[in-house]
């Protein structure tokens, strides 16, 4: 952190979104079928298209940062790094996880290295995200429910 700079320490965990998915149509229809799907869509999800000129990377994380179940995505937004600063300006971390029959979806804020918020970008993702996920859950005979955002 920047000396004299406030720290972001409260918001690092915040959650941005949470969303619940249900198999629908196919009685044999399993959550972890399902998980993987959303897992490999979110990894194959365009971030960089919703945000062209924001730095980011986006990896598959396989350990989950918040004791949630699953693995998911790891987007971390970059700058370049100086003397005060490394490399990363804080991200979002994604968890996909199965819940009692259901997909449940988690996107928390991530404000490691952050000196100031990064609201604009993480709202552009988790809306993008959001559409994305809903587009994709049409075309797999599931349904979208209790969706929550701080942007609603």
């Amino acid at each position: 952190p920047i000396p004299d700079s406030p720290s972001l320490d409260a918001a690092d965990s915040e959650i941005l979104m949470s969303l619940s998915i249900y198999a629908t149509g196919s009685p044999d229809a399993d959550a972890e079928d399902l998980v993987e799907t959303v897992r490999l869509y979110l990894e194959s999800y365009p971030f960089a298209v919703l945000l062209p000129v924001q730095p980011m990377r986006c990896l598959p994380s396989h350990m989950s940062k918040l004791d949630y179940r699953g693995a998911g995505i790891e987007i971390a937004f970059l700058r370049k790094p100086s003397a005060e600063k490394g490399s990363v300006d804080g991200g979002i971390a994604v968890d996909v996880y199965p819940s009692g029959g259901k997909v449940c979806v988690v996107a928390t804020r991530n404000a490691e290295g952050q000196a100031v918020p990064k609201t604009f970008s993480e709202r552009a993702i988790v809306l993008g995200m959001v559409e994305g996920i809903e587009a994709m859950t049409k075309n797999c005979c599931a349904e979208m429910h209790g969706i929550f955002h701080l942007w609603q």
